[in-house]
């Protein structure tokens, strides 16, 4: 309570905190030259074994996976798609200390909860109740004997003490045992998660502060990769787009193109009440300027821009390239400005982890980087592909066009609606009668 005390105080409080900077500068700059000389650090992820080898199953799910993404799919239908086939996830039906810990909490696995809460006592009394709640729980009868769980490698700790057993040791119990877990399903982020990550193509990848999947490739590894480099660079590119990100695939081939002939608000899709859709301007709070007061039937209309859209697709001249509906000019300035930026992180971390840069100089190097990718991501979720990038899949004859254009999915033929076509503006209703008035619909104004 003296000040010499309380300068003394601040003396050992600098000098350990020093002691942690220089012990986390070390650990860094260790991290880094594993990094750079290709060693994994720990698991290799899906695909892969714990001895690095590849699991040919999950490796074709990965190939898959890989093929769907670059093709357009969202991540979104690619995870639905995944878990109707029932294909298992990463770690699907192994056990482990969370899993473990959410049966407790939802006590819907009651031998999970049983063995976390009544497992205490003498050794003999612990087997004995471990072996029980097995057997009960579907394990096969022969093993699930008292002598059989003293003999497991994890019974040494589980016949300590008169403590409860944590969650990582029932996971390697239960595990053992041939309990399966309760199954897992994909998500969309989990799907992007794992078909980015750098040791599918065999790489290492390091960046500090992000996780597995959102590194920089830094150098090859010593393991077989499933996928090539640049097939995980351009998977990278387009899951780094701000619109890959928005999941679910399109409802509604017109949403937001056909505009209200009243207020010049977008319309939006929304379904009717016998089973049809419709396009109307809705009113909502926030928005002052849209008036709500007009709609239009969606099968009808989207007929009819469909025709026409297709009647420009069979033009030779389109087909061939003449015309150029939109640039992608802004898109490579943005990948290149990624890819710029990827280059800097990767030099100047190198140089942080080593101890030349200063961390207050690289935390304001990471936010300018941070700024210049956001901008560069917004104009690439701004950017529409060239109509030779959308219509690759396309037939030639009109006849195919249509016949095709009746089977693709909606992303498709909204995303080539939408390179095609700006707007369309939607007249108000006439005062004749209820009827669908197709010259409501006002000429596209096509892109330049």
């Amino acid at each position: 309570m003296t000040p010499s005390g309380r300068l003394l105080a601040r003396i050992l409080a600098a000098v350990a905190a020093n002691e942690g900077d220089v012990k986390s500068a070390r650990l860094s700059a260790q991290r880094a030259q594993a990094a750079q000389s290709g060693q994994a650090h720990g698991p290799l992820g899906y695909g892969y074994d714990e001895d690095q080898r590849i699991i040919p199953e999950e490796a074709e799910v990965v190939r898959e996976v890989a093929q769907r993404v670059l093709d357009g799919e969202t991540l979104y239908s690619i995870a639905a798609d995944l878990n109707d086939r029932g294909v298992s996830t990463p770690g699907s039906g192994r056990w482990d200390s969370r899993r473990v810990e959410r049966a407790v909490e939802r006590r819907d696995r009651l031998e999970v909860v049983e063995v976390v809460e009544t497992a205490r006592g003498d050794a003999a009394v612990k087997a004995a109740v471990f072996a029980r709640l097995l057997r009960r729980a579907g394990g096969t009868p022969a093993l699930c004997t008292a002598s059989w769980v003293r003999d497991q490698p994890w019974a040494e700790h589980l016949m300590s003490g008169d403590h409860g057993v944590d969650d990582s040791t029932v996971a390697r119990l239960l595990g053992a045992a041939g309990i399966p877990a309760d199954r897992s399903f994909w998500r969309a982020a989990n799907v992007r998660a794992m078909v980015r990550r750098g040791s599918l193509c065999g790489w290492r990848e390091f960046s500090p502060g992000k996780r597995g999947g959102y590194g920089d490739l830094v150098s090859p590894g010593d393991w077989t990769p499933i996928l090539s480099k640049e097939v995980t660079e351009n998977i990278r590119r387009i899951t780094d787009r701000p619109s890959t990100r928005r999941g679910r695939d399109p409802k509604y081939l017109l949403a937001a193109i056909l505009k209200c002939g009243k207020c010049g608000s977008s319309m939006a899709g929304s379904p009717t009440n016998n089973g049809g859709y419709r396009y109307a301007c809705s009113k909502q709070p926030g928005r002052p300027h849209t008036c709500g007061g007009l709609t239009i039937a969606g099968p009808q209309t989207d007929a009819i821009v469909s025709m026409a859209v297709i009647d420009v697709v069979a033009e030779a001249k389109v087909r061939s390239g003449a015309i150029r509906r939109r640039s992608g000019a802004a898109a490579a300035a943005a990948e290149s400005e990624i890819a710029e930026i990827a280059h800097l992180r990767k030099h100047y971390g190198s140089e942080f982890a080593a101890g030349r840069l200063h961390r207050d100089e690289w935390e304001v190097l990471r936010e300018g980087w941070a700024i210049r990718q956001r901008d560069a991501e917004r104009q690439l979720g701004q950017w529409a592909p060239s109509l030779e990038t959308v219509l690759s899949d396309v037939p030639r004859k009109r006849a195919d066009i249509e016949e095709w254009w009746t089977t693709a999915p909606m992303r498709q033929r909204r995303e080539i609606v939408r390179t095609l076509i700006e707007s369309i503006e939607i007249a108000p209703r006439g005062k004749s009668n209820n009827r669908f008035d197709d010259s409501r619909i006002g000429e596209p104004v096509w892109r330049a």
